[in-house]
Protein backbone atom coordinates (compact mmCIF):
# COMPACT_ATOMS: atom_id res chain seq x y z
CA UNK A 1 0.00 0.00 0.00
CA UNK A 2 1.15 3.46 -0.29
CA UNK A 3 0.76 4.37 3.76
CA UNK A 4 3.05 1.62 4.03
CA UNK A 5 5.61 3.00 1.72
CA UNK A 6 5.22 6.38 3.28
CA UNK A 7 6.41 5.34 6.64
CA UNK A 8 9.32 3.46 5.69
CA UNK A 9 10.33 6.49 3.34
CA UNK A 10 9.71 8.45 6.74
CA UNK A 11 12.17 6.55 8.85
CA UNK A 12 15.13 5.91 6.60
CA UNK A 13 15.47 9.63 5.92
CA UNK A 14 15.64 9.91 10.05
CA UNK A 15 18.00 7.32 9.92
CA UNK A 16 20.13 9.27 7.16
CA UNK A 17 20.03 12.41 9.17
CA UNK A 18 21.30 10.82 12.05
CA UNK A 19 24.22 9.02 10.16
CA UNK A 20 24.86 12.22 7.76
CA UNK A 21 25.64 14.05 11.57
CA UNK A 22 27.17 11.71 13.13
CA UNK A 23 30.16 11.77 10.30
CA UNK A 24 29.82 15.26 10.22
CA UNK A 25 30.20 15.20 14.28
CA UNK A 26 33.46 12.96 13.50
CA UNK A 27 35.29 15.37 11.57
CA UNK A 28 34.57 18.34 13.27
CA UNK A 29 35.47 20.11 17.02
CA UNK A 30 32.79 19.07 19.44
CA UNK A 31 32.28 22.04 21.27
CA UNK A 32 32.35 24.42 17.49
CA UNK A 33 30.19 21.65 16.35
CA UNK A 34 27.37 22.00 19.31
CA UNK A 35 27.69 26.44 18.76
CA UNK A 36 26.90 25.62 15.26
CA UNK A 37 23.49 23.46 16.39
CA UNK A 38 22.93 25.83 18.59
CA UNK A 39 22.49 28.46 15.53
CA UNK A 40 20.21 25.65 13.75
CA UNK A 41 17.88 24.84 16.93
CA UNK A 42 17.27 28.87 17.40
CA UNK A 43 15.86 28.48 13.78
CA UNK A 44 13.77 25.60 14.28
CA UNK A 45 13.03 25.58 17.87
CA UNK A 46 11.96 29.33 18.20
CA UNK A 47 8.90 29.40 15.62
CA UNK A 48 8.01 25.76 16.75
CA UNK A 49 7.18 26.45 20.29
CA UNK A 50 5.33 29.54 18.39
CA UNK A 51 3.36 26.73 16.65
CA UNK A 52 3.13 24.78 19.80
CA UNK A 53 1.27 27.11 21.80
CA UNK A 54 -1.40 27.45 19.16
CA UNK A 55 -1.66 23.31 18.98
CA UNK A 56 -0.96 21.82 21.72
CA UNK A 57 -3.32 18.80 22.98
CA UNK A 58 -4.46 19.13 27.08
CA UNK A 59 -2.36 15.20 27.07
CA UNK A 60 0.74 17.22 25.71
CA UNK A 61 0.14 20.28 27.81
CA UNK A 62 0.11 17.82 30.51
CA UNK A 63 3.08 15.53 29.73
CA UNK A 64 4.98 19.07 29.44
CA UNK A 65 4.19 19.87 32.71
CA UNK A 66 5.14 16.55 34.09
CA UNK A 67 8.68 16.75 32.58
CA UNK A 68 9.27 19.90 34.42
CA UNK A 69 8.18 18.97 37.48
CA UNK A 70 10.59 15.64 37.35
CA UNK A 71 13.30 17.40 36.15
CA UNK A 72 12.83 19.89 39.27
CA UNK A 73 12.17 16.95 41.70
CA UNK A 74 15.45 16.03 41.99
CA UNK A 75 17.67 12.96 42.88
CA UNK A 76 18.26 12.14 38.97
CA UNK A 77 21.40 10.92 37.60
CA UNK A 78 23.09 13.13 35.24
CA UNK A 79 21.86 10.28 32.64
CA UNK A 80 17.91 11.01 33.66
CA UNK A 81 18.08 14.59 33.56
CA UNK A 82 19.41 14.32 30.17
CA UNK A 83 17.01 12.15 29.24
CA UNK A 84 13.92 14.58 30.37
CA UNK A 85 15.62 17.36 29.17
CA UNK A 86 15.78 15.62 25.74
CA UNK A 87 12.02 14.07 25.86
CA UNK A 88 11.22 17.71 26.65
CA UNK A 89 12.24 19.57 23.36
CA UNK A 90 11.08 16.24 21.33
CA UNK A 91 7.28 16.77 22.95
CA UNK A 92 7.55 20.46 22.26
CA UNK A 93 8.30 19.65 18.57
CA UNK A 94 5.42 16.69 19.04
CA UNK A 95 3.01 19.43 19.97
CA UNK A 96 3.41 21.10 16.52
CA UNK A 97 1.08 18.42 15.25
CA UNK A 98 3.83 18.49 12.12
CA UNK A 99 5.56 15.38 12.06
CA UNK A 100 8.42 16.87 10.25
CA UNK A 101 9.40 18.90 13.62
CA UNK A 102 10.08 15.69 15.46
CA UNK A 103 11.91 14.26 12.26
CA UNK A 104 14.59 17.07 11.91
CA UNK A 105 14.66 18.16 15.74
CA UNK A 106 15.02 14.49 17.54
CA UNK A 107 18.07 13.75 15.62
CA UNK A 108 20.00 16.99 16.20
CA UNK A 109 19.34 16.59 19.97
CA UNK A 110 20.17 13.30 20.15
CA UNK A 111 23.23 14.05 18.60
CA UNK A 112 24.15 16.12 21.67
CA UNK A 113 22.85 13.63 24.34
CA UNK A 114 26.47 12.99 25.30
CA UNK A 115 27.00 16.76 26.09
CA UNK A 116 23.97 16.92 27.63
CA UNK A 117 24.87 14.15 30.23
CA UNK A 118 27.83 15.72 30.77
CA UNK A 119 26.43 19.53 31.50
CA UNK A 120 24.09 17.56 33.74
CA UNK A 121 26.79 15.83 35.54
CA UNK A 122 29.09 19.38 35.70
CA UNK A 123 26.67 21.96 35.61
CA UNK A 124 28.86 25.35 35.30
CA UNK A 125 25.88 27.43 35.93
CA UNK A 126 22.78 27.75 38.71
CA UNK A 127 20.64 24.77 37.63
CA UNK A 128 17.51 26.28 38.69
CA UNK A 129 18.27 28.86 36.20
CA UNK A 130 17.41 25.99 33.29
CA UNK A 131 14.43 25.11 35.05
CA UNK A 132 13.02 28.54 34.98
CA UNK A 133 13.68 28.86 31.43
CA UNK A 134 12.06 25.43 30.45
CA UNK A 135 8.79 26.36 32.91
CA UNK A 136 8.75 29.39 31.21
CA UNK A 137 8.28 27.91 28.07
CA UNK A 138 6.09 25.48 28.92
CA UNK A 139 3.77 28.22 30.70
CA UNK A 140 3.81 30.36 27.72
CA UNK A 141 2.48 26.90 25.60
CA UNK A 142 -0.19 25.94 28.06
CA UNK A 143 -1.70 29.81 27.85
CA UNK A 144 -1.52 29.85 24.38
CA UNK A 145 0.93 32.69 23.84
CA UNK A 146 3.02 31.98 21.39
CA UNK A 147 5.46 35.17 21.46
CA UNK A 148 5.86 34.85 24.82
CA UNK A 149 7.13 31.22 23.91
CA UNK A 150 9.37 32.40 20.96
CA UNK A 151 10.99 34.68 23.62
CA UNK A 152 10.95 31.83 26.21
CA UNK A 153 13.17 30.02 23.54
CA UNK A 154 15.10 32.35 22.10
CA UNK A 155 16.26 32.99 26.16
CA UNK A 156 16.93 29.26 27.08
CA UNK A 157 19.06 28.54 23.64
CA UNK A 158 21.15 31.86 24.47
CA UNK A 159 21.57 30.73 27.68
CA UNK A 160 22.58 27.19 26.37
CA UNK A 161 25.52 28.87 24.20
CA UNK A 162 26.71 30.40 26.47
CA UNK A 163 27.67 27.47 28.74
CA UNK A 164 28.70 26.25 25.19
CA UNK A 165 31.21 29.09 24.69
CA UNK A 166 32.86 28.99 28.73
CA UNK A 167 32.86 25.03 27.95
CA UNK A 168 34.85 26.22 24.85
CA UNK A 169 36.86 28.55 26.24
CA UNK A 170 37.96 26.79 29.20
CA UNK A 171 39.00 23.69 26.89
CA UNK A 172 41.20 26.15 24.67
CA UNK A 173 42.35 27.35 27.57
CA UNK A 174 43.57 23.62 28.83
CA UNK A 175 45.10 22.92 25.45
CA UNK A 176 47.80 25.67 25.02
Amino acid sequence: STTGSVVSVRLADFNMVSRSLQTYMQLTNQVDFEIRLNEVRRVLEVELVALAAGRATPEQRLQLRQICEQMRAGGKTAQQMAELDFRLHVTLAEATQNDLFKILLAPLIDQLRDHIILTWEDFPRPVNLVFDQHEAIVAAVESGDAEAARQAMIKHLAFSREVLEDISKSHKGNDS
